[in-house]
């Protein structure tokens, strides 16, 4: 649940925060083999977001297939225009 923050406790944290001044002690990686590891992190995020949106494909797949499957129609069901929307959107950001 978010803070609700008065003015005079945003004011006095500020000053808190300017005091104990944590920026003077944050920092990257820093050996070369901290960096290496470091700069694998987003590598790590994409390989598992491709996997979702091929998972999500998948299980599009699926639903569409059952969907004929209990209908005994070849339409365009809304599984269909899902997955034709989520092509459409991966298309634009690229």
């Amino acid at each position: 649940m978010a803070r609700d923050w008065t003015p005079e406790a945003r004011a006095k944290q500020a000053e808190l925060i300017r005091g104990w001044m944590p920026w003077k002690s944050s920092s990257g990686a820093r050996t070369p083999q901290g960096k290496a590891i470091s700069a694998q992190n987003r590598a790590k995020s994409l390989e598992r977001a491709k996997q979702r949106i091929a998972d999500a494909r998948k299980a599009l797949r699926d639903a569409e297939a059952e969907h004929t499957r209990l209908t005994g129609r070849d339409t365009v069901s809304p599984f269909a225009q899902l997955a034709a929307e989520m092509n459409r959107l991966i298309k634009i950001r690229r």
